[in-house]
């Protein structure tokens, strides 16, 4: 997937280009903070969910939490519409961990969230917690350009 359209501003704040087929690609424009980072998706994505969930074990249980993310990766990564399930741990430490996931569609990634295997993950990982799971659901729109 395209993060990012391929000109100068965007190479300087550290962006990565995708020049596969540079053809397909849509300017999404998405503000973080002061930037804003111009972003390129690409036709064949459109529909796609994104989903980024942080997970906040307690202290002293990281190693647990950790473990039983990546039991679970395998059954995971096996559904239907998964493209793409990644486990993040912040470099800062203190356990945080951040999954990064792409599903092809809306109903691939409902599927996911009441899979058994999803629930007993999160029943086993339940009292590991020092609070719930952040996350936040993204879709991928088509954005027709003025250009």
């Amino acid at each position: 997937m395209s993060l990012c359209r391929s000109n100068e501003q965007d190479r300087q704040w550290g962006a990565t280009v995708d020049r596969h087929s540079p053809q397909n690609a849509i300017p999404l424009k998405q503000s973080h903070g002061r930037a804003t980072v111009s972003l390129i998706l690409e036709r064949r994505h459109h529909g796609q969910i994104l989903f980024v969930a942080t997970v906040h074990p307690q202290a002293g249980k990281e190693g647990a939490v950790k473990a039983e993310m990546l039991k679970n990766m395998p059954d995971v990564r096996q559904e239907k519409g998964c493209l793409r399930y990644d486990l993040h741990v912040l470099k800062a430490g203190g356990g945080r961990c951040m999954f990064y996931e792409i599903w092809a569609d809306q109903a691939s990634f409902e599927a996911h969230g009441v899979a058994p295997h999803m629930m007993a993950y999160r029943e086993r990982i339940n009292d590991l917690l020092e609070k719930p799971t952040e996350v936040s659901v993204w879709s991928a729109e088509e954005v027709v350009s003025s250009d």
